[in-house]
């Protein structure tokens, strides 16, 4: 099976800062795609359901910092870590356009503290092996046409013992 080609990822780019643009800017075009209002409805409760996630992986003995999470768009679930968990860490995406502009959704959603953000390509994370206790992944693994090589990665620079969530994505049961 192919990676991700390099069009795929101009195009995934691309669409991401009309999402941006159409929740800040105009919201007349990807008529199809949620205003920032219906935004906010949508993953109001996906961020209450991540908050509780977190909450018992702590619980669990599962250490939250430093985190790494990878298809970050937004920053918002490193955003709850960051002020509702005391936590620090990295939220990568490979649209730096959304990244940049998460500061603005951290003010839709009322957070303070910002995570560090990184732009980078999911088959090539800019860390040590070994670099961290908890990472995970949101809605994104499913962009790839093939997980293995993002999970590889993951496993490079998961610390041995460290906990990988992936969360809310429309993948194979049997990955999940």
């Amino acid at each position: 099976m192919k990676n991700q080609t390099k069009n795929n990822k101009i195009a995934e780019i691309a669409y991401r800062k009309l999402i941006v643009k159409k929740h800040f800017i105009d919201s007349e075009i990807l008529e199809n795609e949620p205003s920032l209002f219906e935004f906010k409805k949508i993953i109001g409760p996906k961020l209450k359901e991540t908050r509780k996630k977190f909450n018992l992986l702590r619980k669990n003995g599962v250490k939250l910092s430093p985190y790494l999470e990878i298809g970050s768009e937004h920053c918002l679930r490193p955003m709850i870590l960051e002020n509702q968990f005391n936590a620090n860490g990295y939220a990568c995406d490979i649209s730096l356009y959304s990244l940049k502009n998460a500061k603005k959704y951290a003010r839709v959603f009322k957070f303070k503290k910002m995570p560090k953000i990184i732009c980078c390509d999911a088959y090539n994370l800019p860390f040590k092996s070994n670099s961290f206790p908890f990472v995970f992944i949101y809605e994104s693994l499913h962009h790839f046409p093939n997980p293995k090589p993002i999970l590889t990665e993951i496993e490079r620079v998961l610390l041995p013992g460290g906990c990988l969530l992936i969360g809310s994505d429309p993948i194979k049961p049997s990955l999940q």
